[in-house]
């Protein structure tokens, strides 16, 4: 479970307010009676554990972060699609139960077929009302989402199948229920998920990849900051230890 941020500073706050106590009561003491050693303990171990589960918390979403950028990076290289378009398809997708990865070899399978002059490819095309050279010249996100706005007019569901595996190979098919979705097709989901501001920007996924490679000294911060929490009792700690 995740600290809040009202928990930090309530440990913060304790640690504060009872260093001058246990300094004092170990001055007129002379040393440290059992309670002092107690509760000097117990507030040592609090902060301890608010600390950890803070630095926990924070190493979980880093991760994921990171992961996702990743993954992004990864997967734009490969298709030649915008890492901002790939979480919009992501987002479409995920609605209808598809996954990023069978739109992206879909993808990549259209890219091929285009390339390469392909004459089911182009009837397809033709039957759709489109021009090949037209899409050929856009981009991959812009020709799929062109595509698949185009076969969710299509009202045959035969024809809509057979014209999804002539332009995206026989995985075209498992595509067809993020087209027909009532919600709408990729390319309506797409400007959803920009309108609901779950896109991270070109920057922020660029920041996100290279975030392993940072992510250690974040981890050695977060040691030194345990250290500075815990400088006030460390006495205390030490005399628990002996």
């Amino acid at each position: 479970m995740a600290i809040t941020v009202e928990e930090i500073q309530a440990i913060l706050t304790l640690k504060d307010s009872m260093s001058a106590p246990l300094a004092q009561a170990e001055k007129n003491l002379g040393g440290f009676s059992t309670t002092t050693v107690a509760v000097g303990s117990a507030i040592g171990n609090l902060v301890a554990d608010g600390v950890m589960r803070l630095v926990s918390s924070l190493g979980d979403a880093v991760g994921a972060v990171g992961d996702a950028g990743i993954k992004l990076t990864d997967l734009s290289a490969k298709t030649g699609i915008s890492t901002t378009a790939l979480q919009e398809m992501q987002y479409a997708a995920g609605q209808s139960g598809v996954s990023l990865d069978q739109v992206t070899n879909a993808i990549t399978m259209m890219g091929r077929r285009l390339a390469g002059d392909n004459d089911s490819a182009a009837k397809a095309l033709q039957t759709l009302g489109l021009s090949f050279n037209d899409v050929r010249a856009m981009a991959p996100e812009q020709a799929f989402y062109t595509i698949t706005d185009a076969v969710r007019g299509v009202e045959d569901p035969m024809l809509q199948a057979q014209l999804m595996t002539d332009l995206f190979g026989r995985s075209g098919t498992n595509l067809l229920p993020v087209i027909n979705d009532a919600a709408g097709g990729f390319a309506e989901m797409a400007a959803k998920a920009r309108e609901l501001g779950i896109i991270m920007s070109e920057e922020t996924v660029a920041a996100a990849d290279s975030l392993g490679d940072t992510w250690d000294v974040f981890k050695m911060q977060g040691l030194a900051l345990m250290g500075q929490v815990l400088e006030p009792i460390i006495p205390i700690l030490g005399y628990v230890a002996n």
